[in-house]
């Protein structure tokens, strides 16, 4: 089973928007392992996409870039 989960939520100056940090996280299908566990499968921002089509890459989210606008926060 997978699950989309926000980590963290900011504003960024790059797009004048708030933005967030999603995990894409994996848990097992087996009945007897703890739902609890998981395995993050992928980080990235909501609007990487957008992002990269729109010349911000430098930003780490964008594609590119050594920016990251989620360390700060």
């Amino acid at each position: 089973m997978e699950e989309e989960v926000v980590v963290k939520q900011q504003y960024c100056a790059a797009v004048r928007q708030q933005v967030q940090l999603v995990e894409t996280r994996v848990f097992p299908e087996s009945d007897f392992l703890s739902m609890d566990e998981y395995r993050v499968k992928k980080t990235a921002c909501a609007l990487g996409l957008e992002c990269s089509m729109d010349d911000h890459v430098h930003c780490v989210w964008a594609g590119g870039g050594g920016t990251d606008p989620f360390s700060n926060a």
